[in-house]
């Protein structure tokens, strides 16, 4: 349909790893034609974002998106969560392998990944959203980063750091969610809201000392001029 109105196929392929069943447009059965996809689609000339919409540790695939990618975790649970050789932790870890063992795909193929993992995390809408400061969300990514790149040796990411545009109810100030420069190559903001000035400058104070991009993840509303 793009090429269709426009002469020219979108730059981007973007997809998620899922967690739903069967027909479901989010079932995690697709993830290894996905993966296909994906290749094919990276030797024809796109660019290649990818994301997942992980279900909670303390659950199974395939779930609902209300009853679990949306459910919350205890703060007991969570710190379970974040402390190696605990049953959640390596429930965890089983989940993360999984999905490595489909970028070690992409990776032998050559195919490197915009990957954007624990998006608009400063919201309070998903299981690992909303726990700011060096024991919340923030570390949960950097966890999921330590067992990628040094567990499983993926060398094919862009990592991806992702919030949501602060609202002062269910989305917080983005810095509290910052893992790191070591831990993120591209800082991205997602908007479904009026596009305040401030949006891009608690960005730009983030990313330019550190040199890193900025760019815009989901766009529910664009910005004005």
């Amino acid at each position: 349909s793009v090429y269709d109105l426009t002469g020219k196929f979108p730059g981007i392929f973007g997809q998620d790893f899922g967690y739903g069943d069967g027909w479901n447009r989010s079932s995690t059965l697709g993830r290894a034609a996905m993966v296909q996809e994906v290749i094919r689609q990276y030797r024809a000339g796109a660019v290649i974002a990818l994301m997942w919409h992980e279900v909670r540790p303390v659950d199974d695939e395939p779930v609902t998106f209300h009853n679990s990618v949306q459910g919350h975790l205890t703060d007991w649970e969570w710190h379970q969560l974040l402390t190696p050789g605990t049953v959640l932790n390596d429930r965890w870890q089983r989940q993360v392998d999984r999905i490595a063992g489909y970028f070690k795909e992409l990776q032998d193929a050559g195919v490197p990944v915009l990957f954007r993992p624990y998006h608009e995390m400063n919201g309070s809408w998903f299981w690992w959203g909303g726990r700011p400061g060096p024991d919340g969300s923030a570390r949960l990514y950097r966890q999921l980063y330590d067992r990628f790149v040094h567990v499983h040796h993926l060398n094919n990411l862009i990592w991806v750091w992702n919030v949501n545009s602060p609202n002062g109810d269910n989305a917080g100030a983005i810095e509290g969610y910052f893992p790191g420069a070591a831990y993120v190559d591209v800082l991205t903001m997602d908007n479904y809201m009026p596009f305040r000035p401030e949006f891009y400058d608690s960005m730009v104070a983030l990313a330019n000392p550190l040199h890193k991009p900025i760019a815009l993840a989901e766009v529910g509303m664009m910005p004005s001029l």
